[in-house]
């Protein structure tokens, strides 16, 4: 089916035609060869040959077929002088001359960029693989911590065997001048593959921005080397704390096995004190070296140490203001989240520029516009915003909100301007984020719904049956009012119903007193907040409705 699809595509029905008696003709194996290899850049010709054969004899074959498993963009957390270098007086990445990310891959993955959709070279490739292990960016620091987290037992590996089977290959960019067009060229280079690179391009991201984001804690200085992290700064915090425990160790040591006094012997001279030493001293007993009364001197200053840190970072504890914390929590996630928007807006320009319309209408659930998707269109940009009110995270204070909104600002709402549904929502989602989308349905939707099932709970009256009778999370004065315009609609039905049937009229009876009996109590819960009967156009408050008459259906009889 393949072949005949690329004979149509390439030839029409004529070399259709052509194809399905070469197939078979001896003279032409080797055309025939060359058709079959188009399918797969990983078909040899000895695996060609075999294809082809298989087809004349079993109308069938069987062959490997690369193809696209996943494609998305990826994030991955880079290392500054490890896993990516840049000149150390960059204040902004997008401004730098140059940047080099250093990448490790195994033997396969190698072979795959040189056969899949990258296109690397396959002399480089080869040039690279006879140099396994080859490092050319070693970082003290970076080897310090696997040494001390092979002596804690974290790793299990000998520091020579941690890349020996890896091949490191760098990816260069720098902003250069390409036939006359500004952009940024993309080099990758292994030092000892000499002259030979796998690629050398123009970057193909229509954003034209580096692939790089950089995340920063702070900014003092122009170089983005100079930011600091919170271990860097609170070490000295972090030490006087150890300190004080120290002591505090040491001590509790000494008393429980005190250094002894006691008469030097020839010879022996004790010099250094701890927990059971023996010290010596004038003849008489030996007896123990007496501590002065231990004091709460060390845990004061661990405790103002603490407080310190806490006032610094911004982390709530004993006499630390939580207006002060609410600032500091709100400075770090704006910083935090600054870098985020930047990474998500190149993301949806690259998602822009790759996905095809028929998957963005497969994503999203919409039939996609055409358009053209140009370099210039993508610039553009996103208005992408990343938000987060870290007063979400204390749930006293988002019920405080609501606690102002009902004792307040709906008193004062003559006009019903306030949206019950959206404070809800917002509510809702400052318990759990996605819990807003999920709980709170739309307005319009709600009201149906509470219309659909009282006109289901009349049906139930109607054969005989109890409505189920739900004391709360139910629109009462709108389930009253549907039960009062169907009784007004079919006026004639309904009154001879009721005169036939004294066990419907009951039921009527009940679901009705039940209804009036919730709008009164929901009256008087706001009463108990309010100290009055709210408007019936107060929103959300839901003015009751006046019970309707059943005599009226039945002739004045009840």
């Amino acid at each position: 089916d393949d072949v005949a699809q690329i004979a149509l595509q390439q030839g029409g029905p004529q070399l259709l035609a052509e194809v399905g008696q070469m197939l078979f003709e001896p003279r032409q194996e080797e055309t025939m060869i060359g058709w079959i290899q188009q399918f797969s850049d990983l078909l040899t010709t000895a695996e060609a040959r075999r294809v082809l054969k298989d087809l004349r004899e079993l109308a069938a074959a069987d062959f490997p077929l690369p193809y696209i498993a996943e494609s998305r963009p990826t994030i991955s957390a880079l290392q500054c002088m490890v896993d990516v270098i840049f000149p150390a007086n960059t204040w902004h990445l997008q401004r730098a001359r140059w940047i080099a990310q250093r990448e490790l891959l195994t033997e396969a993955e190698l072979e795959e960029r040189a056969a899949g959709r990258e296109g690397w070279d396959k002399d480089f490739v080869q040039e690279v693989l006879k140099h396994p292990g080859r490092t050319f960016n070693t970082s003290s620091f970076a080897m310090a911590l696997a040494d001390r987290q092979r002596q804690t037992g974290g790793l299990w590996t000998q520091s020579w065997d941690e890349s020996d089977e890896l091949f490191e290959v760098w990816h260069f960019y720098t902003r250069a001048t390409y036939r006359g067009i500004p952009t940024i060229m993309r080099t990758i280079l292994h030092p000892d593959a000499g002259e030979l690179y796998a690629v050398h391009e123009p970057l193909p991201y229509a954003h034209g921005e580096y692939p790089f984001i950089e995340f920063v804690r702070e900014r003092r200085a122009r170089s983005i080397l100079q930011s600091r992290g919170w271990p860097e700064l609170i070490e000295t915090d972090q030490d006087q704390i150890k300190t004080q425990r120290d002591f505090r160790t040491d001590r509790a040591s000494m008393t429980t096995l005190p250094t002894m006094r006691q008469s030097p012997r020839l010879g022996g001279v004790q010099l250094a004190f701890g927990p059971g030493v023996v010290i010596p001293a004038k003849q008489g007993e030996i007896e123990p070296l007496n501590l002065a009364n231990g004091d709460n001197t060390s845990v004061e200053v661990e405790a103002a140490t603490k407080a310190g840190v806490n006032e610094y970072v911004g982390r709530l504890g004993v006499g630390i203001e939580p207006a002060l914390v609410a600032r500091k929590e709100e400075h770090a996630i704006s910083t935090w989240l600054k870098p985020w928007t930047r990474a998500a807006t190149q993301m949806l320009k690259l998602a822009q520029q790759y996905t095809e319309p028929m998957m963005i209408g497969q994503v999203t659930g919409m039939i996609p516009k055409p358009q053209e998707i140009t370099p210039e269109n993508i610039a553009g940009g996103f208005r992408l915003m990343l938000t987060f009110d870290p007063r979400f995270m204390t749930s006293d204070w988002v019920f405080g909100i609501l606690e102002r909104i009902e004792k307040y600002m709906l008193p004062m709402d003559r006009n019903a301007v306030l949206n019950p549904d959206a404070i809800l929502r917002w509510a809702m989602s400052g318990i759990d984020p996605t819990l807003g989308d999920l709980a709170v349905r739309d307005s319009q939707q709600a009201a149906q719904s509470e219309i659909e099932d009282e006109m289901k709970n009349l049906a139930l009256m109607v054969t005989g049956q109890n409505p189920p009778m739900i004391p709360r999370g139910q629109n009462y004065a709108a389930r009253l009012q549907v039960l009062q315009q169907a009784f007004q609609q079919n006026p004639g039905f309904y009154q001879q119903l009721l005169q036939a049937r004294p066990d419907f009229q009951q039921l009527v009876q009940q679901r009705m007193e039940f209804l009036q009996q919730q709008i009164q109590q929901d009256q008087n819960r706001v009463i108990g907040v309010y100290g009055t009967t709210p408007s019936p156009t107060s929103p959300g408050m839901g003015g009751s409705a006046p019970a309707p008459q059943i005599g009226a259906f039945t002739g004045g009889a009840q």
